[in-house]
């Protein structure tokens, strides 16, 4: 009777499972050995395989429903950016000093402050999406929208497009906003301080989805205290912007 005894070994690269199996029969009775190897191989990737920014490299990464996104987005958010300062929305006040009003002009006191936020605010914007953008691959993207699979929430689809989107604008604006403010552009202050409170608006949507994502629960109390700390600094230079003689003095053009 013919007696079946195999072997399984199981070997892991960093992003694939590879499992060989060999199968030996032996023929008992006549002492004749026959042997016959069988190897199959497959691939797998590991439901907590993260992706990383070179995983973009690979052509079959290319997320291209996000990628599109992404640049219409862009374009979107360019061509508004480009057309502001030509049209200035109806009701929007423009910072002209007052008659005989004297007071301190130019860069320097509390408005050094707040021009390195302004110039630091991009480059914020700019590396936390290269840090994101792993997130936003094919593969990462299947893992968590796809129903089926084990980390699938309902939410995690429109919270990340939510984010990209808005991450987007963020950075197209605040590169208008840093062009404003070293041309002493009279709608500098009204961007600053619509750009501002849209930030909040945007950051609380997105503490309100952390917290609705089981998967972030633990984040979900840093983003509260990180809204909250962002709310009184945007309060603060909100009522700078509008009461400073510097402001009102320097933003004329």
């Amino acid at each position: 009777m013919p007696l079946i005894t195999g072997t399984l070994r199981a070997s892991f690269s960093p992003r694939t499972l590879v499992i060989e199996s060999g199968c030996v029969l032996k023929e008992s009775g006549t002492g004749a050995l026959s042997r016959i190897w069988k190897l199959l191989t497959f691939s797998v990737t590991p439901p907590g395989a993260a992706a990383t920014l070179a995983t973009w490299l690979d052509p079959h990464e290319v997320n291209w429903s996000i990628l599109l996104t992404g640049l219409l987005t862009l374009g979107i958010a360019l061509v508004f950016a480009i057309r502001l300062p030509r049209l200035q929305p109806a009701g929007w006040p423009t910072f002209r000093p007052r008659a005989g009003a004297g007071g301190p002009s130019g860069l320097g006191g509390w408005l050094v402050v707040m021009a390195i936020g302004v110039i630091v605010l991009p480059l914020r914007v700019l590396l936390y999406l290269v840090r994101v953008a792993p997130t936003y691959t094919a593969s990462s993207w299947a893992r968590l929208t796809t129903p089926s699979g084990a980390a699938y929430h309902p939410l995690w689809a429109p919270s990340l497009l939510f984010e990209l989107v808005c991450n987007l604008a963020i950075l197209v604006f605040s590169g208008l906003q840093l062009w404003l403010f070293f041309r002493r552009n009279r709608l500098f202050p009204s961007v600053f301080i619509v750009f501002g409170v849209a930030r909040v608006i945007i950051q609380l949507l997105d503490a309100v989805a952390v917290s609705s994502l089981p998967p972030l629960q633990s984040r979900a109390t840093n983003e509260w205290s990180a809204l909250a700390s962002t709310s009184l600094g945007t309060a603060l230079w909100v009522a700078y912007t509008l009461r400073s003689r510097r402001v009102r003095n320097t933003f004329v053009i």
